[in-house]
């Protein structure tokens, strides 16, 4: 096994990994467009919890965004992004409660009370903050392939040090072994939100 992530500054795209067929966390995979990370819900009763995640350390940053390459697949059931000051293991199904911002998006790509991403096809999501300190004041702007989403993401959970974790986690409530698939993402630190055209 001599395949792992391959890491180019502050982004994150998938290589090959030959994992063995019985792994039940998160895994890679050969997607049509490239290798992804796949996270579902598989069936085993052995496991604690049976949502796989993945998280991603990166520098900590008061204000930034990031990115990430996102396909639900047809009848999956869900994702979770979270944004968050600290580790959290990839499989705790209470982490969002923690995160500076989550993001639930459900099998059907609803997000925010209303379908914002087509099951099948791959989107380029983006979240966007500028503060973390001031719970109901501070927000994440979000963006579907380029387009910010009227909801901004309340801020969830005041930090001081800065978010250096996403937390990525299958939010299915039943076993799904369909799940999402991620094929990239990076981080930028910044000190304001890019302007993007806003959803009508």
């Amino acid at each position: 096994m001599n395949s792992r992530p391959f890491a180019v500054g502050s982004g994150l795209v998938f290589r090959n990994l030959d994992l063995p067929a019985d792994d039940v966390g998160a895994r890679l995979i050969e997607a049509p467009a490239g290798h992804a990370l796949h996270i579902c819900r598989p069936a085993d009763r052995s496991l604690i919890t049976e949502n796989q995640g993945a998280t991603w350390n990166f520098p900590a940053a008061t204000a930034g965004s990031l990115a990430l390459r996102i396909l639900l697949r047809p009848g999956g059931g869900g994702a979770r992004i979270s944004l968050i000051d600290r580790w959290f293991n990839p499989a705790d199904r209470v982490a969002h409660l923690f995160a500076m911002f989550s993001l639930e998006i459900n099998g059907d790509g609803g997000a925010g009370g209303q379908v914002r991403l087509t099951p099948g096809a791959w989107h380029d999501l983006r979240l966007e903050w500028s503060g973390i300190r001031h719970a109901g004041r501070d927000t994440c702007a979000w963006s579907v392939d380029g387009v910010c989403q009227k909801d901004e993401l309340p801020l969830n959970f005041p930090s001081i040090n800065g978010i250096s974790y996403l937390h990525l986690i299958s939010s299915a409530d039943r076993e799904d072994p369909e799940g999402y698939w991620v094929s990239r993402v990076s981080v930028r630190c910044s000190t304001q939100r890019a302007a993007c055209p806003t959803a009508g």
